[in-house]
């Protein structure tokens, strides 16, 4: 099966919260404080019809699929197939995260357009493989033409910061459970989107 497509890019957006309509006091300048906002995309993979079927092939040891009444004979009723991917997340824990993160804000969006159902596990890990957070969805069947979308945010503030700062990987659990009929008429994708917001308070002393 072909590795799910990853994205893991960091992007600045700095505002400055400083009034552009008043007139500066540079005797202040010591206690002068940036709050500079950065926006990143962390995750975003497409799965589609043709790659899921590809690993339930693999489940039975096929490259192709056979004709239904071989599939009716192996197939079971509640055939669960397993996919993980893991992304690096080195930048939580560089030296300007850590000194001056406020809050993070993680966002997902899970399009389905499969008819089948998914569950589906992001894992917070740490340098030793410590589970720091888990986000869990359940992600119901849609057709291409009405695709379901599921969407969640999970938000990091104060004693939680250390679950983002200490987050080394995130990983990818997810379980899809295939029946006969998407094997033999496989259509739709699933389209996993994780972006984040972080916010940051710098003293420019």
């Amino acid at each position: 099966m072909k590795k799910f497509i990853k994205y893991f890019v960091l992007f600045f957006f700095l505002f400055l919260c400083i009034s552009c309509t008043k007139e500066l006091d540079f005797e202040q300048a010591d206690s002068l404080e940036l709050t500079p906002v950065l926006e990143a995309s962390l995750i975003y993979f497409e799965l589609n019809s043709e790659e899921i079927i590809e690993k339930v092939l693999l489940e039975f040891g096929l490259t192709e699929v056979p004709p239904t009444e071989i599939l009716e004979e192996i197939f079971p009723d509640d055939l669960i197939i397993q996919l993980s991917d893991t992304v690096e997340t080195a930048a939580f824990n560089d030296t300007f995260f850590v000194k001056n993160l406020t809050r993070a804000d993680i966002f997902y969006q899970i399009s389905n357009s499969t008819n089948i159902p998914y569950t589906a596990q992001v894992e917070f890990l740490n340098e030793n493989n410590v589970l720091l957070h888990q986000s869990d969805f359940v992600i119901t069947p849609a057709t291409t033409e009405n695709p379901s979308i599921t969407e969640q945010t999970d938000s990091f503030v104060d004693e939680n910061l250390n679950r983002i700062i200490q987050t080394t990987k995130m990983v990818v659990n997810m379980d899809v459970g295939v029946d006969l009929n998407f094997v033999t008429g496989p259509e739709g994708s699933l389209i996993f989107n994780s972006a984040g917001t972080f916010y940051f308070l710098i003293d420019a002393e």
